[in-house]
């Protein structure tokens, strides 16, 4: 049975990159197309603001700008979608956004978090609003102590082959959750969501999930 001309356009839709994006409003949806000319290969939506990966790794923004979401280091909306210089240097592989924030993990084994942080959901400390791409740091329970003594070479080499590689992340309205290639999860933000119990019930930078230890989570 040959393929019928919607299903081939379809195809080649997905080949070339091509996003749909549309709103229902009306009985009827307005679907609008984006193209770029590297194609684009993912795709993360907010509350009012987008972000765009291209085959070339290349990551831009679009839409409300009120909490820096956007990651373009200053506070104006954008209409049309726009490369956050940022990342020029950097290979991004995930992409992700909440309501008013946004998350990228790059290949470097780097995490950014920028956006509105007014619950903690950046990871970044005590910051309430991020306007520009700031990195964001993880460590597992059993060396989180290391923070609190002097460092000397030799456990900053220990926590450095301690230090999990991060490979998805999700963001919610006031929380985001992080997974790593050995299974384990960590949290931060604001809520019962977090999973660290009902009298932990805001975290500003990442703690990993102690009930999830052991459990290794694939997603």
């Amino acid at each position: 049975m040959n393929p019928s001309k919607e299903e081939e356009d379809g195809k080649d839709d997905f080949a070339k990159g091509i996003a749909y994006f549309w709103r229902s409003t009306n009985l009827e949806p307005r679907i609008r197309s984006v193209a770029l000319s590297a194609g684009i290969s993912k795709v993360a939506l907010g509350n009012s603001h987008t972000l765009l990966l291209t085959f070339n790794s290349e990551l831009l923004s679009v839409g409300d700008n009120s909490f820096g979401q956007l990651g373009l280091g200053d506070l104006k909306p954008r209409r049309e979608p726009t490369v956050i210089h940022y990342f020029r240097d950097k290979r991004v592989l995930e992409i992700c956004c909440g309501g008013q924030h946004s998350g990228v993990v790059c290949a470097s084994n780097e995490i950014f978090f920028w956006g509105d942080s007014s619950s903690g959901q950046c990871g970044v400390g005590d910051i309430k609003l991020v306007n520009q791409p700031s990195r964001v740091h993880f460590e597992r329970l059993n060396t989180r102590d290391i923070r609190e003594t002097n460092h000397t070479t030799e456990q900053n080499k220990d926590k450095k082959k301690n230090e999990p590689v991060i490979i998805q992340i999700a963001c919610g309205d006031s929380h985001s959750l992080a997974l790593s290639t050995d299974g384990e999860v960590w949290s931060w933000g604001t809520g019962c969501q977090l999973g660290h119990g009902v009298e932990i019930d805001k975290v500003t930078i990442p703690m990993q999930i102690e009930f999830l230890i052991g459990k290794h989570a694939t997603s």
